[in-house]
């Protein structure tokens, strides 16, 4: 009996010794646990279509040191930023308007200061600073506009004073017209204004002439050329045809303003209008006191035009033979308000206007003048 209980002992202790240890433990929940748990998965970039298995993620650029500024972002000018200088401060907006002070407000145009004309060396805008002696033609060879700013060109020389070439554009204005006065005083024999300085007559503003003595036209505008006239005055000019003005083949005069005074030719003592040349006048232009043996204010030759329009004057110009205002061989247009008064013929027909022949046309619409012209002595 006592063997048998002995033998039932030893088994248990046997069975006891089998048992895991945690099986005995007692449970405690403030000890850490023992339990093995998988790690949080990182979260993988997604793969972009077509990049290599083997693409890494570039290296992020260093940050600057703490001490050092970032440095600073290239300043870009803004698009058509237009800069003055003391050069240059000059504005005038083109319009034919009086400008007392000499700058409009809003204007964006960029004006260069020259004393002479040979500083015009390619496309842009001037102004003169002070009073212009040519000694040769000046040539404008650029698309140029020259605002007179109350001085003159004066043409020590017997051609013209400025010819525009073949192609190219000049546009001329005075934003000082009351400014820098001339005198001038009307030949006896030639009816040519002179400058004189015991003149009588005034001319203010800037002016583009040829001295006592010297002859030639104050503008040649050559095929295809295109001569604009907002302002100043072409007076006391000489030349055989188109004194103040001359008109080539194919070449356009176009006047907004300004006034053609004072000039002498045997056509055309203002202007002549060449074979297919053009000559449109309008808004507040003036031609007045010139003299010619056929037109004394314009002569349009055949195949000519001289369109003319809105408050625009043609008056007192004499002519010898015909048309003391205007003497038409080609085409002339008259309309508007436009108005040819007080002009006179000494020896023939048309005081205030003469049309030659059948091929010559004149044509009138609008309320237009025509009066007070003469004819005789």
């Amino acid at each position: 009996m006592r063997k048998r209980i002995t033998s039932l002992f030893l088994v248990l202790a046997l069975c006891l010794t089998l048992l895991p240890t945690a099986a005995l433990a007692t449970e405690n929940t403030t000890e850490p646990s023992t339990q093995l748990t998988e790690p949080t998965p990182v979260p993988q970039e997604p793969e972009i279509p077509g990049q290599p298995e083997d693409t890494k993620t570039p290296d992020q650029p260093e940050e600057p040191p703490q001490d050092e500024e970032p440095p600073a972002a290239e300043e870009v000018a803004p698009d058509r930023e237009v800069s003055e200088t003391a050069d240059s401060p000059h504005t005038h907006p083109i319009c034919g308007e009086t400008c007392t002070d000499g700058t409009h407000t809003g204007n964006s145009l960029t004006w260069t200061g020259i004393s002479s004309l040979n500083d015009i060396n390619q496309t842009g805008n001037y102004y003169l600073t002070k009073d212009v002696t040519l000694s040769e033609t000046w040539t404008c060879n650029d698309d140029v506009t020259l605002c007179l700013n109350g001085y003159s060109i004066k043409a020590e020389h017997s051609y013209p004073s400025i010819m525009v070439a073949q192609g190219k554009a000049f546009t001329l204005t005075d934003c000082n017209s009351s400014e820098n006065p001339k005198h001038f005083k009307k030949s006896e024999y030639t009816g040519l204004w002179e400058q004189a300085n015991d003149g009588i007559i005034t001319v203010k503003g800037g002016a583009v002439f040829h001295p006592s003595g010297k002859g030639g036209c104050g503008v040649y505008v050559d095929q295809s050329g295109t001569f604009t006239m907002y302002g100043g005055t072409i007076c006391g000019n000489g030349y055989n045809n188109g004194g103040g003005v001359y008109v080539n083949n194919t070449g356009t005069f176009n006047m907004y303003g300004g006034t053609i005074c004072g000039n002498t030719g045997d056509s055309g003592g203002g202007v002549y209008v060449s074979s297919n040349g053009t000559f449109n006048m309008s808004d507040s232009a003036t031609i007045t006191g010139n003299t010619g043996g056929y037109g004394g204010g314009v002569y349009v030759s055949s195949n000519g035009t001289f369109n003319m329009s809105g408050s625009a004057a043609i008056t007192g110009n004499t002519a010898t033979y015909s048309g003391g205002g205007v003497s038409v061989d080609g085409t002339f247009h008259m309309s508007g308000s436009a108005a040819i008064i007080g002009n006179g013929i000494t020896r023939s027909n048309g005081g205030g206007v003469y049309v030659s022949d059948k091929d010559a046309k004149m044509k009138v619409s609008g309320d237009v003048k025509i009066e007070n012209n003469w004819k005789g002595g």
